[in-house]
């Protein structure tokens, strides 16, 4: 009996072993798995865009509105709370900087400008314009922090930009600006004798360079208030002979919209006439209930409208597309032809047949979006989608941001037309707009309701960096010798109390 056992288990020995050798090698494996993960070496998916994007819209856009307000250490905590939710964009971490700068910490704000410009990304003109943002706001934080001959130079420079790319509100705020720094960009003294607090002494020349970017200002754009007070202040004061625009409350119509969209798609889009064109139009109810203001007729007509002129001037019947979005969560689209299956009069007579109603199934239409293009690799592609909301229907199958990334892959850029105004209400189609452009290099713009003008979201904080002159008075510290000496008290600049 002991000798069977003996050889049973002679027999058994190599089973033995093979089956120590296998759990051996499953522990090391697993051993090197543990570490591989603890070290990172495996990473989950990475997010377009990642934290809480409607949270960090809500936040941007209430920064924006306590920077108007003046209320900058507000503004920062809230610009703060978006660039950490998402460090990634471009718009926050700008934003983010210029209140760093504001609340003089310029080490702070000089690291969050490099930033931004490591985010910079998208075409020649994306690159253009985000490149020109960074020098306005360097020259920004450069005058809150008394540096006013480098923020002359950054400030020219973005000047220099912008006047390329056509922006006249933009370069009006600029001039603007360069006229402050000039006025303020004097030496400090202090008169003990006369018992006049810290001050600057302005020269007559100094006035009259400052009035003539104040003057440039208001040619460039002759309803910027700021401007309209500083020339004013020094053309009464000083009695100048300087001429400036006349502000008129412009007209508006049809034709002022159209233009100004137009110009929108060429030139800040970049579209080419033989790219292949899908429009994603919103016909939910809300686009026939809500007007635009300026042009007094509802947001569906506007973009109809507009649509049918942009079709009839930017592609061929090859190289567009048409998908709806509107009706219940759970119906079939009410418009949906292929690149190459149709034609421009066909399309035009769609759109002219539509009727807005139901909901905004944003989600389902963007994750079913690819297939109304064509399968050419080599081609250039983009879909511009029309909209005046968020998405309304549920769609777990795939969510916005996944959709982005599939769009992206296949190379199509999303480009968003928002009827909506950047406000906290609307965050989270602004969230979801956002992920869309981003992911794709597209661009996110929006009709301003009173002055029906296409404006980017980067805009928003630069149109709130108006500068007010402080008062001024003849200056008798240096005697009689010098007449028409100036003087400013520096406690006077919002510099010192972050105030306009």
């Amino acid at each position: 009996m002991a000798v069977l056992l003996l050889v049973l288990s002679l027999s058994l020995l190599p089973y033995a072993l093979f089956l120590n050798y296998i759990f051996y090698q499953m522990f090391i494996g697993f051993r090197i798995l543990l570490v591989i993960m603890l070290t990172g070496w495996i990473n989950p998916p990475i997010s377009p865009i990642k934290g809480n994007p409607t949270k960090a819209f809500q936040d941007y856009f209430t920064g924006v509105s306590h920077f108007k307000e003046g209320n900058i250490p507000l503004a920062n905590h809230y610009f703060h709370s978006a660039h950490a939710n998402i460090p990634t964009n471009f718009s926050f971490c700008l934003s983010y900087s210029l209140t760093q700068g504001k609340l003089n910490k310029i080490k702070e704000a000089e690291e969050l400008l490099r930033k931004s410009n490591e985010l910079i990304k998208g075409n020649e003109s994306d690159i253009q314009e985000k490149k020109a943002l960074i020098s306005f706001f360097r020259g920004m934080i450069q005058i809150y922090n008394t540096r006013f001959d480098e923020a002359q130079i950054s400030l020219k420079t973005a000047q220099k930009n912008f006047e390329s790319m056509g922006e006249k509100t933009v370069v009006s705020i600029i001039h603007n600006a360069i006229g402050f720094s000039i006025f303020a960009n004097q030496g400090m003294n202090i008169d003990k004798s006369n018992e006049k607090r810290l001050h600057g002494h302005i020269y007559p020349v100094s006035l009259f360079r400052s009035a003539s970017y104040f003057q440039k200002s208001l040619f460039a754009d002759p309803s910027n208030i700021y401007a309209q007070q500083n020339f004013s202040l020094l053309n009464d004061t000083l009695c100048l002979d300087f001429s400036a625009p006349i502000v008129k409350k412009p007209v508006l119509n049809l034709d002022h919209i159209s233009a100004d969209w137009e110009a929108a798609l060429l030139n800040k889009l970049t579209i080419q006439p033989n790219d292949e064109v899908v429009f994603l139009i919103d016909i939910s109810g809300s686009m026939i209930t809500e007007k635009v203001t300026c042009s007094g007729l509802d947001r569906f007509r506007t973009a109809q409208w507009l649509t049918n002129r942009i079709l009839g001037i930017l592609v061929n019947d090859k190289q567009v597309g048409i998908g709806s979005i509107g009706g219940d969560c759970h119906t079939t689209q009410t418009a949906w032809k292929k690149v190459g299956t149709t034609s421009i009069k066909d399309i035009q007579n769609t759109i002219s047949s539509i009727l807005p109603e139901g909901s905004t199934p944003l989600a389902k239409m963007l994750a079913l979006s690819p297939d109304l293009f064509s399968t050419h690799s080599n081609s250039r592609k983009s879909l511009i989608v029309i909209s005046d909301g968020a998405n309304t229907c549920p769609y777990p199958q795939q969510d916005i941001c996944t959709s982005a990334k599939i769009l992206s892959d296949k190379n199509i850029k999303v480009h968003v037309l928002s009827f909506l105004q950047n406000t906290v209400n609307h965050a989270a189609a602004f969230a979801d707009y956002e992920c869309l452009t981003e992911t794709t290099s597209g661009k996110l713009l929006y009709l301003e309701d009173n002055q029906c003008q296409m404006k980017s979201l980067s805009y928003d904080l630069v149109q709130a960096c108006g500068l007010k002159l402080p008062s001024f008075e003849k200056s008798t510290c240096l005697g009689p010798s010098i007449p028409n000496l100036w003087m400013y008290y520096k406690s006077d600049l919002f510099i010192d109390n972050n105030k306009n």
